[in-house]
């Protein structure tokens, strides 16, 4: 996931040795690290498939 230009411009004022690479790399990586904590994609199922008309699988 490509990080917002906001992103890169804060990031890149608190990391400035770091590559460019690398830094892409870390907000990817905390973007993932939201996703895992997000309560929303967690442990996410599907749902059965149910047929429409009787309402049974």
């Amino acid at each position: 996931m490509q990080p917002t230009e906001e992103e890169a411009i804060d990031y890149t004022e608190n990391n400035t040795s770091k590559t460019a690479k690398e830094i892409v790399t870390d907000i990817g990586d905390r973007h993932e690290a939201e996703r895992q904590q997000s309560p929303d994609t967690q442990n996410r199922k599907r749902a059965p498939q149910t047929s429409l008309v009787t309402g049974r699988g």
